[in-house]
């Protein structure tokens, strides 16, 4: 993995985000919402925590396994181990750098399976694919069964002054946007032969990502498939829900609203590295809609950012130490059973 000027450049834009998000989520804290938030930080019961624990890395392992059946596509079978320790390392990378870590996992299966690093790379786009589809279902279930209480907010809060500002700046910029086009079209006319010459080099490379991308059709055993990928949302959904036993106040949380937090807090991680400050203020904003303190809600969002940052932090570090001691000990392994 190349760490550029530019990935540095948007970790620390993004941690600032992050940081703006954490300050924005803190300043609309009273005195009692204050009181609230430590108390429940006094309170918790950390079985609760134990078992999104246990959740979260099941879910991980399960996604490790559908990987692992995507990749096995390609005539090798690849080791579940190698697997499941690429993808962790993967979410430590994207903790500092978001987006590198899906090239830092695909870069490690490449190097300790010998699966070509683009048809890698297609069979994470082609699970990103999945897990975004996965995603917008929820969102919508989300949306039409609890629409009465988020609605009005998303529609004021969100959808009216977006469509007002783009309506605003279209009609400030028509004619500005109407020159942009034409020198637009003037510089890809310019740039044809260019253009051809690049996408033939190419070529051969996103043929080999466009296998990757399919690979899931040659996946043997679909029904299996499908339910990995059932299950992987299942989990992550119970992670956040059991976390709400956790909290006294939380005990009588209704399922959708574990449902509208999944949906919507998974916003935060592409906002932040990791959702730092992003995930806790959307989770607490969202809870408030449902009548929760606004402390017991910053609370609660801390608590469950914590955990799967935690697994993250731990399980990636222990499998970036791994991999190469599993791997050397394999080879070592073959090298002496060739022997005479």
């Amino acid at each position: 993995m190349k760490i550029t000027l530019s990935s540095v450049v948007k970790f620390f834009i993004f941690l600032g985000i992050g940081c703006l998000l954490i300050w924005l989520s803190l300043r609309s804290i009273d005195a009692e919402s204050w009181d609230k938030m430590w108390a429940s930080f006094s309170e918790i019961k950390y079985e609760w925590l134990l078992l999104s624990t246990i959740g979260a890395i099941t879910s991980h392992i399960s996604r490790a396994m559908r990987w692992k059946m995507l990749l096995d596509t390609f005539g090798k079978k690849v080791s579940l181990a190698n697997s499941f320790l690429s993808l962790m390392s993967g979410y430590l990378i994207n903790l500092a750098f978001p987006r590198m870590g899906e090239a830092a996992r695909a870069g490690l299966i490449n190097r300790y399976e010998k699966i070509p690093l683009d048809k890698t790379i297609g069979t994470i786009i082609t699970e990103r694919a999945i897990d975004v589809l996965s995603l917008l279902i929820i969102l919508t279930i989300v949306t039409i069964s609890e629409f009465d209480v988020i609605g009005d907010f998303a529609m004021n809060e969100i959808f009216t002054p977006m469509a007002s500002k783009i309506s605003t700046l279209i009609g400030d910029s028509l004619i500005l946007i109407v020159i942009a086009g034409i020198v637009g079209v003037l510089l890809l006319f310019l740039l044809y032969k260019f253009a051809k010459t690049f996408f033939k080099k190419i070529q051969g490379v996103a043929k080999s990502i466009f296998e990757g991308v399919i690979s899931v059709k040659n996946v043997k055993n679909v029904p299996l498939f499908v339910f990995h990928s059932v299950y992987i949302w299942t989990m992550y959904y119970c992670m956040i829900y059991v976390v709400f036993f956790a909290f006294p106040d939380l005990n009588n949380v209704a399922y959708m609203t574990g449902l509208a937090v999944l949906s919507f807090g998974s916003f935060g991680v592409i906002v932040a590295p990791g959702g730092l400050g992003a995930y806790p203020y959307i989770v607490s904003n969202l809870l408030a809609l449902y009548g929760v303190n606004i402390g017991v809600g910053v609370a609660f969002g801390w608590v469950t950012w914590a955990v799967q940052t935690a697994i993250s932090l731990i399980s990636g570090t222990l499998s970036l130490l791994l991999l190469p001691l599993i791997n050397g000990n394999e080879k070592h392994s073959s090298e002496k059973n060739i022997e005479p």
